[in-house]
């Protein structure tokens, strides 16, 4: 029994699978949740399983070049453009397994004023919440019916 919509990942147009499929869950995610569209910028994928990490971690270095490291994520940033749908871009990143995401992936969307957007709608979107992270103020978009995240980030 398959646990995972697409784990194990194990060959690249898995990969590519993945990540056009976290674009356009993403996409409906955030029209849920706010009724508006908003530009992605960074795309990651959770791996399941040990197996599957390395081979993702060996994948992303063929696309691009290391831009950080937080543990427990590893960010590279594509070397050659890379535009899915509207969105171009700029960051592709892998989680380590963790039993408490389950999820496909996750990503960060695009607002040009974060405590705007905040104080308009968290509190009034059910989908919406603020969530502790070590480096940034942060919020994360969520709900059921989806098996991504969506994250925006205070600079």
């Amino acid at each position: 029994m398959q646990l995972y919509r697409f784990s194990p990942i194990t060959n690249d147009e898995q990969c590519s699978e993945a990540l056009l499929y976290i674009n356009a869950q993403l996409g409906m995610l955030i029209k849920v949740a706010i009724q508006t569209d908003l530009p992605i910028d960074t795309l990651k994928i959770f791996a399941h399983y040990d197996a599957e990490y390395t081979f993702l971690r060996k994948w992303i270095d063929t696309i691009g070049e290391n831009d950080g490291t937080s543990e427990p994520s590893y960010y590279v940033k594509p070397t050659k453009p890379i535009e899915i749908n509207d969105s171009r871009i700029s960051l592709i990143g892998i989680r380590r397994p963790d039993p408490y995401r389950s999820q496909v992936g996750c990503g960060d969307y695009v607002v040009e004023d974060y405590n705007a957007f905040k104080s308009t709608y968290l509190g009034k979107s059910p989908f919406i919440r603020e969530i502790a992270h070590p480096k940034f103020e942060m919020l994360e978009v969520f709900h059921p019916d989806f098996d991504v995240l969506g994250y925006i980030a205070k600079d």
